[in-house]
């Protein structure tokens, strides 16, 4: 989903040319983003690409409602991304980091992209990360 329709007919192209057929590409506000999905979050990949001030609390409680199977987050602020992450992990939603890492994409900057992939898990996963939050006192793992 992005606001500018020029954007979303560029995906379009992309993926017709690249023989994607199952992705959806939607014009409009991200907060209003779950309203017109029509398809199972646990059949479903969000890739996240927010502007430098981060996700908004309203998105973020969408996405944890809606539960996709894996969140891409993508970040020109890592310190922002770093804030919606924890929000995303101590949210209730169950997701565990599978990997995260920086790109330099501009040298002799202090710019960096953040890249973080997140999977839910299943229920009895959950459950064992809590118990091993428990056991470490409230440490996050």
């Amino acid at each position: 989903m992005d606001i500018a329709a020029d954007s979303i007919a560029y995906a379009s192209s992309n993926a017709a040319t690249n023989n994607i057929n199952n992705a959806r590409f939607i014009t409009g506000n991200a907060e209003r983003i779950f309203e017109s999905i029509d398809f199972p979050g646990t059949e479903t990949s969000v890739i996240i690409d927010p502007p430098r001030k981060g996700c908004d609390k309203l998105f973020l409680d969408q996405l944890l409602q809606f539960k996709p199977k894996r969140v891409v987050y993508v970040s020109c602020n890592v310190h922002t991304q770093a804030r919606d992450l924890g929000y995303i992990l101590n949210g209730g939603g169950g997701y565990r980091v599978d990997e995260i890492c920086g790109f330099d994409f501009f040298p002799q900057t202090h710019h960096v992209e953040g890249v973080a992939v997140l999977t839910r898990v299943g229920e009895d996963e959950i459950k064992s990360l809590s118990e091993e939050v428990d056991d470490k006192s409230g440490d996050r793992l």
